[in-house]
């Protein structure tokens, strides 16, 4: 799960960059945002391998 959602906010983040105005940026940054947070929930975890 949590090499998913690594690969997951790297996608986000290129789509990002690639976005030209704050109209396109936001829905990414709220992705971006709750990816992080589960990607932090997960390595908090007993047996995480990062």
């Amino acid at each position: 799960m949590a090499q998913y959602l690594e690969a997951r906010i790297d996608e986000l983040e290129g789509q990002r960059l690639d976005a030209r105005d704050r109209h396109e940026r936001r829905p990414i940054n709220k992705q971006l945002h709750a990816c992080r947070d589960m990607l932090r929930w997960c390595k908090s975890r007993a047996g995480y391998k990062g």
